[in-house]
């Protein structure tokens, strides 16, 4: 069994592994590496679950969400710093997406990636639009990989966040689900970076992330941010229907409260269960589990989702946990959800281009006004 989280940055790799162009860089002296000849991406199949392998990147480091058809997306923008997490949550969608255990970064991301995000953000700044009018201004790292695990000693998040620091029509997110955040804190992000945390009921949390922070963990370390004037993001994604899940999400709101300013949080995202088909014989065939034991029907995007009515119940529930405490300034929205639920919770439906609209060019500390009526319904 591989060791639990120390509640900051992640378990140690079993094996760190350079391409020869990386072996002598700087990148994470704590380690010595094993060589390794130029990777293509058909080489990753081939490494392991604890493995760390830097590499280089050879495509565009911006990537836009991969949407789902026919639900509506953020229109988050995604920089693709590497790939992969250790952290090994029993419903880890990545575990299916990816095809591989291992974690990669690109050791080419301080250099060639900073060189075209600021492209991108000088383009955003100077023509008032991105060159695709569809897309967000928001950025975030923590999509294909979680942005803190093996930060300390790549410092691809310290040197974005002072990136983004000089733009003010850009937003940079970082996603996690560690503490690890004192590396950052002392830095002048001048308010262009959200910090932002997995959460779910502290059930779920302990069954099924166990090498992730515990949840009081991670709030701690939002109440850390937030005293250093990081806006902070949660999302409560995936939220799992189990026995009692109703006690449990509203424990999960009374601990934000209790840890977390609420005039600092920026968004909350929601959004229920789903799995690829593969998932499903990927995740049982080491890890047994409760999560697929519900019912589940297959969705017009091929996933399966709860059945609709289940999930209205989920986050109507979740969001009369959230309305008392909610500031005018945060954001609530639905993650890959259809335009049918958007009506039934919120009484509209703002549309894959109309959500991602929300996000553009407002500064963090007066003009993230969205937030959806919640219907009282």
């Amino acid at each position: 069994m591989r060791p639990r989280l120390n509640g900051q940055t992640g378990p140690a790799p079993d094996r760190y592994l350079a391409e020869e162009e990386f072996a002598d860089s700087s990148f994470y002296p704590q380690y010595r590496p094993e060589v390794i000849a130029p990777l293509t991406a058909a080489d990753y199949p081939s490494f392991s679950a604890g493995d760390l392998v830097l590499t280089r990147h050879r495509g565009s480091f911006i990537r836009p969400c991969p949407a789902t058809p026919l639900y509506n997306c953020c229109g988050l923008n995604i920089i693709h710093i590497g790939q992969g997490c250790h952290l090994g949550c029993q419903y880890c969608i990545l575990a299916a997406y990816l095809g591989s255990a291992a974690v990669f970064r690109f050791g080419n991301a301080l250099t060639d990636g900073l060189a075209e995000i600021k492209r991108i953000l000088d383009d955003i700044e100077n023509s008032g639009r991105p060159q695709d009018p569809e897309k967000s201004y928001r950025f975030c790292t923590g999509e294909f990989t979680d942005s803190l695990v093996f930060d300390r000693g790549f410092n691809i998040s310290e040197s974005l966040i002072l990136l983004f620091s000089n733009y003010s029509k850009s937003v940079l997110e970082l996603k996690t689900k560690t503490a690890g955040i004192d590396h950052l804190l002392a830095l002048d992000h001048r308010g262009r970076t959200v910090i932002s945390f997995s959460v779910n009921s502290p059930f779920i949390s302990a069954g099924t992330e166990s090498r992730a922070a515990p949840l009081i963990s991670r709030l701690k370390a939002a109440r850390k941010a937030a005293d250093w004037g990081y806006s902070i993001g949660l999302h409560f994604d995936p939220i799992v229907c189990y026995p009692g899940w109703s006690r449990g999400y509203l424990e999960a709101v009374g601990l934000i409260d209790k840890y977390v300013p609420w005039n600092k949080v920026a968004w909350i995202s929601l959004g229920c269960f789903r799995y690829l088909g593969p998932l499903k014989n990927i995740l049982l065939k080491d890890n047994p589990s409760a999560l697929f034991d519900g019912e589940f029907i297959r969705a017009h995007d091929g996933k399966k989702r709860y059945p609709r009515p289940l999930r209205y119940l989920l986050y109507k529930s979740l969001l009369n946990f959230l309305k008392p405490h909610l500031c005018p300034l945060t954001t609530v929205y639905l993650c890959m959800e259809s335009g049918r639920m958007w009506r039934d919770l919120f009484g509209f439906d703002p549309g894959t281009s109309g959500l991602a609209a929300r996000f553009r060019t407002a500064p963090l500390t007066s003009a993230w006004t969205f937030r959806p009526q919640i219907k009282n319904s």
